[in-house]
C-alpha cells in the first residue's frame, strides 16, 4: 500500500493533479508486475488462491480510497478556485475602494487647499469690509460734516444778501431812461419827478450814478441808482409812482421804469418767481422793502419768496 505523505498546496494547479494520478497508476502497475511475478512463482502453492484474493482485496481498497482522495482533492480544489475567485475579486474591489478614497482624498486636499484660500479670502475680505466700513462712516461722518456746512453756508449766504438788500433800502433803480454824454443826472432825475408829479428835494439826495449791466453785451441804456439818505424819502417816491408804468421823456416815448433797488441774487430771484408765477397763474408778483410777494388772486393768501428752494411754493 501507497502511503502519500505530501501535503496539499492550495496553489496547486490540474496539471500537477494530473501527474500525481500518472504517478500513482505507475507505482500501481509496478506492484502488480511484481506480484505478478511472484503470483507465477507461487502458482501452484496452496495459499496462493488465498493471498489472491487478500491482494486483490487489497487493490480494490487502495482504487476505491485512490478515488475517495482524488474525489475530495478535486472537491477542495474546487473550493479553493471559488475562493480564490472570491479573494480576487473582493481584492479588485478593496483596489477599486482604494482607487476611489485615493481620489476622493485628493479631491478632499484640493478642496482643503480651495477652503484654505477661500478662508483666507475671507479673512482679507473681512478686513478689507472693515477698512471699508470705516472708510464709509468717515465719509458719511464728512458729509453729514458737509451737509451741515452747506446749510450753515446757506443760512450766511442769506444772511450776507439780506445784508446787502438792506444796504440798498435807501434806493430806487431807475431803468430804461436813455443815455447821454454830457447829462446831468440830478436835472434828469428833477424833470421824470416832474412829470409824475412827485416832489423831489435834490437835497433828500444823497448820490445818483449810472450803473454797468451784468452782460457787456447790453446795448439798454445803463441803469441809474439813485440813493436817498433816508428810507422814507425813498419810500415816499415809490409810493407815487408805480415801478411798471411807462413815462415820455425828452419828446420821445419811452418805458421808462422805478423800481426798488435789488441785488443782483434778488433780480434773478424775482425773473424767476415771476417766470413760475405766469406758469402756474398767479395773478400778482411785487416787490416791497426789498422781499419778493406772491399771491394768486384777490383773495388769496400774500407769501414771500426769499430763496431759490422756496420757489417751489409757486404752485
Amino acid at each position: 500500500m501507497i502511503a502519500f505523505n505530501k501535503k496539499i498546496n492550495v496553489k496547486r494547479t490540474q496539471p500537477e493533479c494530473d501527474y500525481i494520478n500518472a504517478l500513482v497508476d505507475q507505482k500501481i502497475e509496478q506492484q502488480m508486475n511484481k506480484w505478478n511475478k511472484k503470483m507465477n512463482a507461487k502458482r501452484n502453492q496452496p495459499e496462493f488462491n488465498s493471498t489472491i484474493a487478500l491482494l486483490q482485496h487489497k487493490i480494490d481498497q487502495h482504487v476505491s480510497w485512490n478515488e475517495q482522495m482524488n474525489a475530495a482533492y478535486n472537491g477542495q480544489l474546487s473550493k479553493l478556485q471559488g475562493d480564490i475567485s472570491t479573494i480576487n475579486s473582493t481584492i479588485e474591489n478593496i483596489v477599486a475602494d482604494i482607487d476611489r478614497n485615493k481620489k476622493s482624498l485628493i479631491r478632499n486636499n484640493l478642496h482643503k487647499a480651495e477652503l484654505e484660500k477661500y478662508r483666507e479670502y475671507m479673512d482679507t475680505s473681512h478686513e478689507w469690509q472693515f477698512t471699508i466700513s470705516n472708510r464709509v462712516d468717515n465719509i458719511e461722518r464728512k458729509a453729514l460734516q458737509v451737509t451741515e456746512l452747506l446749510n450753515e453756508i446757506k443760512v450766511l449766504e442769506n444772511k450776507i444778501a439780506d445784508i446787502e438788500q438792506r444796504g440798498r433800502e435807501k434806493n430806487i433803480e431807475i431803468s430804461n431812461l436813455p443815455e447821454n454824454n454830457d447829462e446831468d443826472l440830478y436835472k434828469v432825475l428833477e424833470e421824470l419827478c416832474g412829470l409824475m408829479e412827485i416832489s423831489v428835494n435834490l437835497s433828500d439826495i444823497e448820490s445818483i450814478n449810472r450803473v454797468p449791466h451784468m452782460d457787456k453785451n447790453d446795448q439798454r441804456p445803463r441803469n441809474i441808482i439813485v440813493k436817498f439818505f433816508t428810507k422814507r424819502q425813498r419810500d415816499k417816491v415809490l409810493q407815487n409812482c408805480k415801478p411798471t408804468k411807462g413815462f415820455m421823456v425828452m419828446g420821445k416815448p419811452h418805458m421808462v421804469f422805478i423800481n426798488e433797488h435789488l441785488t443782483i441774487r434778488n433780480k434773478l430771484l424775482y425773473k424767476q418767481c415771476r417766470e413760475a408765477a405766469k406758469r402756474n397763474d398767479f395773478k400778482y408778483t411785487w416787490i416791497k422793502h426789498g422781499v419778493i410777494l406772491i399771491r394768486k388772486s384777490d383773495i388769496s393768501p400774500v407769501f414771500a419768496v426769499r430763496t431759490h428752494d422756496e420757489i417751489a411754493k409757486i404752485q
